[in-house]
């Protein structure tokens, strides 16, 4: 088991979605949304620990630093989305569905990110920031990843999804290693019969 597992999620989507506020409220930083709107420059990286839910302490310690990437949605910025990309294992997409530009540059945000990094569906997340009313329509590019609807008043809204994400994104990185290691494994006893 590694000692200290670190899980990079980078969040991203359009701006003025909520990205900001909702890291802030996974991380504990803040309870409510702030009154005051300030777009995000280039990148903030906020970091927290998080309890690893059942069965799969066993390879991953109890505790995972889990890194959130608050990615700026203004396009202008786009240099410094390798840094952001590097190495990245989730990705959490925040939309307004009310917003008729943001459900177009939603496709533009999926084909830069998951796409480029060859990240699946099942690593994303995607939360419909629509004030508490239901989402009506989905962007074509995430029909295949788990959405929630979010009212940034109800903290819980963002918290339980997460949860739920995160505990599916810790099993799917876990089988990943276990099969990294098996196959190491397998390469050695290869070696070693060659070398015999």
């Amino acid at each position: 088991a590694m000692s200290q597992t670190k899980i990079k999620i980078v969040v991203i989507g359009p701006l003025k979605s909520g990205k900001t506020t909702i890291c802030d409220m996974l991380a504990n930083y803040r309870e409510t949304p702030s009154p005051n709107y300030r777009p995000t420059v280039g990148c903030r990286i906020l970091e927290f620990e998080k309890e690893v839910q059942g069965k799969h302490k066993s390879t991953f310690s109890s505790k995972v630093v889990v890194e959130l990437w608050d990615c700026a949605g203004d396009p202008k910025f786009e240099k410094c989305w390798p840094a952001v990309q590097k190495a990245a294992q989730g990705i959490i997409f925040v939309f307004d569905p009310s917003e008729q530009s943001a459900m177009s540059e939603i496709s533009h945000w999926v084909s830069s990110f998951p796409k480029a990094m060859r990240v699946p569906p099942a690593q994303c997340m995607a939360f419909a920031n629509n004030q508490g009313q239901p989402t009506k329509t989905v962007p074509q590019a995430l029909q295949n990843v788990f959405r929630a609807e979010v009212s940034m008043d109800n903290s819980s809204s963002i918290h339980v999804p997460f949860e739920k994400y995160f505990n599916n994104l810790v099993k799917i990185l876990q089988e990943k290693q276990e099969k990294e290691e098996q196959n190491l494994m397998k390469m050695n006893q290869l070696i070693s019969m060659f070398n015999d």
